[in-house]
């Protein structure tokens, strides 16, 4: 069967392929004016439809300082008669996701290798370069916890030393006969500031082994709804959590995660604290967990100060905090980035500053 005999005259094939490639196309001819455009170009947040541009310049289409590059690379491949290809980001302001753009300029020739009009392709390549950057993470964060772990045993053994001699120090200090040397209550006040600051220090090693770590080794079904539950037991009689409120959406027929337990009460205590933190004078902490296919999802959604739009995409870096210093190491959600990870599942955030900030997380349901 020819299909262009039967049901379509050449012209109108050879239209509808071009509509159906996965791009944005057009053509435009030596004075730019658009000759060609497919109905990738008519779609999404900034589409324009094929009769509102057809035979118009590309000056009066494209606006801000995107026109003088895009005409200064028509004008390049009329003159050199080769092709260019580069990626670029979405130059439009308003646009809500950022989006990645394979862009090419392809001459089209006529008699004499003479350029008579120029393709311009967009391909967008947004969620093939968020994979290949999962990947690079996912390279970095295992050499950082490398390093990680060989920091923190190294630092271990002197800090244990130090720890020693100033709780030496302090048990010595509490005898009366002490009491006759001069500045005896400042140095009493400057050996606990050591041993404090020691304990510090010992909690940051923890969690830089904890994150080099490749996770629990005990894998097992886990009810996701027992483990928040039990980690919001542990927080109710703490201070700061006793003025917030939690608003608890389970899934009553929620299916098993296969994990660790200790692992998913460690993701779910990260989350809970930061939570936490993100709501000093008191607010709301929404839990949500249900099932979407053949994945667990599990949300926290709070009404804490927010993310800063320019510190939202590395809040999962190592070391990486918004927290004032002293507050925090900037481990806790690269730990939990790790461990979810690990699992095959996802950790997301949205966050906007002044309203709040959600945690979602998914992972595969066990079978």
């Amino acid at each position: 069967m020819n299909i262009v005999d039967n049901s379509l005259s050449q012209k109108e094939f050879t239209r509808r392929i071009i509509d159906s490639l996965p791009v944005s196309l057009y053509v435009v001819d030596r004075e730019l004016n658009i000759i060609l455009w497919n109905s990738g170009r008519a779609i999404g947040e900034f589409g324009k439809r094929e009769e509102d541009v057809l035979g118009r310049n590309i000056s009066e289409i494209i606006e801000g300082n995107t026109l003088a590059v895009v005409k200064k690379e028509f004008l390049d491949v009329i003159n050199s008669g080769k092709p260019i290809s580069y990626e670029r980001e979405s130059p439009e302001p308003n646009r809500k996701e950022r989006k990645i753009f394979r862009v090419t300029r392809t001459p089209i020739f006529g008699e004499n290798n003479y350029v008579i009009a120029i393709i311009s392709i967009g391909e967008d390549i947004t969620e093939r370069r968020m994979l290949e950057q999962k990947l690079i993470d996912n390279d970095k964060l295992a050499g950082i916890g490398q390093l990680a772990a060989g920091v923190a045993h190294e630092i271990n053994n002197p800090m244990a030393a130090i720890s020693g001699c100033a709780e030496a120090l302090i048990e010595r200090f509490k005898d009366d006969a002490y009491r006759t040397i001069p500045d005896y209550e400042d140095i009493r006040r400057y050996l606990k500031i050591i041993e404090d600051e020691i304990y510090r220090c010992k909690r940051i090693t923890e969690n830089l082994l904890t994150f080099a770590r490749k996770g629990g080794k005990d894998i097992g079904r886990q009810k996701v709804n027992v483990i928040i539950d039990d980690i919001l037991n542990l927080l109710i009689y703490q201070q700061s959590f006793q003025s917030i409120r939690v608003m608890k959406e389970y899934d009553s027929k929620l299916p098993d995660v296969l994990a660790n337990e200790g692992d998913l009460r460690q993701v779910f205590l990260i989350v809970t604290l930061n939570a936490m933190d993100a709501m000093e004078n008191g607010g709301e902490l929404r839990i949500r967990t249900y099932q979407m296919d053949d994945e667990v999802k599990i949300e926290f959604k709070d009404t804490g100060c927010g993310i800063p739009p320019e510190y939202i995409n590395r809040i999962f870096d190592p070391f990486f905090t918004t927290k004032q210093p002293g507050k925090g190491t900037g481990l806790g959600l690269s730990i939990a980035y790790g461990i979810i990870t690990q699992l095959n599942g996802k950790i997301d955030v949205e966050s906007k500053e002044g309203i709040g900030t959600k945690f979602a997380i998914s992972l595969p349901a066990a079978m």
